[in-house]
């Protein structure tokens, strides 16, 4: 028995998804976006010979079919908490030096 390798190779960038010429994204039946997958293929040149003529199960396991991964939105929440906090900091801080300008100024 010969055998030739071969492999597909998935690539799919967080939040990398497709999108019409508008930019809005395009959903499948189900509501979930459809990622864009990078596909690269790679082929094995060589030949790997095995002697199976002892072997009793060959044709008797089921094939392994292997389902594509899907994608996933991902979300980086609390940059605008940072942001929030620090703007109400900068607000207490200048109506704190504001009330003390105006004692200093009676």
């Amino acid at each position: 028995m010969t055998v030739n390798a071969s492999a597909v190779i998935l690539h799919n960038f967080v939040n990398h998804l497709l999108k019409d010429k508008d930019g809005n994204l395009i959903v499948d039946k189900n509501g979930n976006a459809i990622a864009y997958w990078f596909i690269n293929y790679i082929n094995d040149t060589g030949a790997y010979k095995f002697d199976v003529a002892d072997e009793s199960t060959i044709g008797q396991k089921e094939i392994v079919e292997i389902d594509q991964p899907k994608a996933r939105i991902v979300a980086a929440p609390g940059f605008e908490t940072i942001i929030f906090i620090i703007s109400l900091i900068i607000v207490v801080l200048i109506f704190k030096y504001r009330k003390k300008d105006r004692r200093n100024q009676k």
